[in-house]
C-alpha cells in the first residue's frame, strides 16, 4: 500500500488500533487512541493519494457539482445576451437610419457632431494614456553575475517607482552603457528591501531577452506562470528571502531552459507534483529553510535524486489539486458532456460592450443633430 485518501480516518472518533506493516507508513498501534491521533497526520504525508484518486474524489463531490452548476448557469446568460444583442442591433440600425436623414437636411449639424465625436475620442485616448501610467523601472546597467551565474548585461539594482496602477511597468530608464539597448539586457536584479509584494508585469515589452531574474529580500507573496511565461529564454530564477508559500504545478511550463531555481528563506510548504519534470537542464536548486531543506549547485545527478523528495515533503494543498484537476483536460471532457456553449460568453460580452458604446455614441450624435435641425 502506497496511497491513502486524505481524511479517510477523520470520522472514526473511536479508532484506537491501526496496523500498516510493510506499507507506505510502517506502524502498528493497539488500543491507544492518543498514539493513533499522533500518527494519522504522518499517513497523509507518507501515503499521499494519487491524482486519479483525487480526480474521483473531487469530480464526484459537492465542489464539482458547484462547478457544473456555474457552467450550466452560463447558458441562461447566453440566452439573455443574445436577446440584448438583437435589441441593440435593431436600435443601432434605427439610429443610423435616423442619423442619415438628419444629415441630409443639415450638413452643418453633421460636421459639428463629427467634430464633437472626434474631440471625445481624442479625450478618451489622452485619458487612457494618462491612466495607463503605472510603474517606472529605474536601472543601473552593468555587466555582472548573480549567485555563481554567468556574467550578463543586466538591469542592476532595479528600483520600482510607483506612478499609477501598481501592476504594469510602462517605462524603464534609458541610461545604457556601451551603446547597448533594451534588447541587449539579459539580466534583471531588483533592489533589495523595497517591499515589493508582486512581480511587476509588462517587463518583457522592454527586456524581451531576459535569461536571469533575481529579486532578493522583498515581500513577494505569490508567483504564477503568467509572471514568467513571457521569458522563454529564462535560465536563472532567484527569489531568495521573500514570502512565497507555494509553487503551482504549471509554474515553469513556459520556461523549459531553466537551469537555476532558487527559493531559499521563503515559507514554501507546498509544491505541485511534477513541477520540475520538463526542466531537462536543471542542475542548481536552492530551497534552504523551506519544506525541503536542500541546496545543490551545478550537479544534475544530485538534483535528479532530490526531486522526488519534494512530492513527499512539500505536497500540494487540496486547493492546488482542485485547480489542477478542474482546470485540466479530464474536467473539460466532463463539462463538454453537459454543455458546449460556454466559449460564446466571452465573445458575446465583447460584442455587447462594443454595441453599447456604439449605441451611446450614436444617441449623442443624434441628439446634437436634432438640436441643430430645430434651429
Amino acid at each position: 500500500m502506497q496511497h491513502i485518501g486524505y481524511g479517510v480516518f477523520d470520522h472514526l472518533t473511536k479508532l484506537d488500533s491501526i496496523g500498516f506493516y510493510n506499507s507506505c507508513h510502517n506502524i502498528f498501534i493497539y488500543e491507544n487512541r492518543t498514539r493513533v491521533l499522533k500518527e494519522l497526520p504522518k499517513l497523509a504525508q507518507n501515503c499521499p493519494p494519487t491524482i486519479d484518486m483525487l480526480e474521483r474524489r473531487i469530480l464526484g463531490g459537492e465542489y464539482f457539482d458547484q462547478q457544473i452548476a456555474e457552467k450550466i448557469s452560463h447558458t441562461k446568460e447566453i440566452s439573455q445576451m443574445r436577446q440584448e444583442l438583437t435589441q441593440l442591433r435593431h436600435e443601432l440600425t434605427h439610429l443610423e437610419n435616423c442619423s442619415k436623414e438628419l444629415e441630409k437636411t443639415n450638413e452643418l449639424a453633421k460636421t459639428k457632431a463629427v467634430n464633437m465625436f472626434s474631440i471625445s475620442i481624442v479625450t478618451l485616448i489622452i485619458s487612457t494614456f494618462v491612466l495607463s501610467n503605472a510603474l517606472v523601472l529605474e536601472c543601473e546597467y552593468t555587466v555582472k553575475s548573480v549567485e555563481w551565474f554567468e556574467e550578463l548585461y543586466r538591469c542592476n539594482n532595479g528600483r520600482i517607482i510607483f506612478v499609477g496602477d501598481r501592476n504594469n511597468v510602462t517605462e524603464v530608464s534609458s541610461n545604457h552603457v556601451g551603446g547597448r539597448r533594451n534588447e541587449d539586457v539579459e539580466g534583471l536584479t531588483m533592489e533589495q528591501y523595497q517591499n515589493l509584494t508582486f512581480l511587476p508585469r509588462n517587463i518583457n515589452h522592454f527586456f524581451p531577452n531576459l535569461k536571469s531574474i533575481a529579486i532578493h529580500h522583498n515581500l513577494i507573496e505569490n508567483i504564477q506562470q503568467s509572471d514568467i511565461s513571457a521569458f522563454p529564454k529564462l535560465i536563472q530564477l532567484d527569489l531568495w528571502s521573500n514570502r512565497i508559500s507555494s509553487l503551482d504545478f504549471d509554474l515553469f511550463q513556459k520556461n523549459p531552459k531553466l537551469q537555476y531555481i532558487s527559493f531559499p528563506d521563503n515559507p514554501v510548504q507546498h509544491i505541485g507534483y511534477g513541477i520540475f519534470d520538463q526542466l531537462t537542464e536543471l542542475d542548481t536548486i536552492g530551497f534552504t529553510n523551506t519544506c525541503h531543506d536542500v541546496q545543490i549547485l551545478r550537479n544534475r545527478i544530485r538534483v535528479l535524486s532530490e526531486l522526488p523528495k519534494f512530492a513527499r515533503k512539500c505536497p500540494p494543498t487540496i486547493d492546488m489539486l482542485e485547480r489542477r484537476i478542474l482546470g485540466g483536460e479530464y474536467f473539460d471532457q466532463q463539462i463538454a458532456k453537459k454543455i458546449s456553449q460556454t466559449k460564446e460568453i466571452s465573445q458575446m460580452r465583447q460584442e455587447l460592450t462594443q454595441l453599447r458604446q456604439e449605441l451611446s455614441q450614436l444617441k449623442n450624435c443624434y441628439k446634437e443633430l436634432e438640436k441643430t435641425n430645430e434651429l
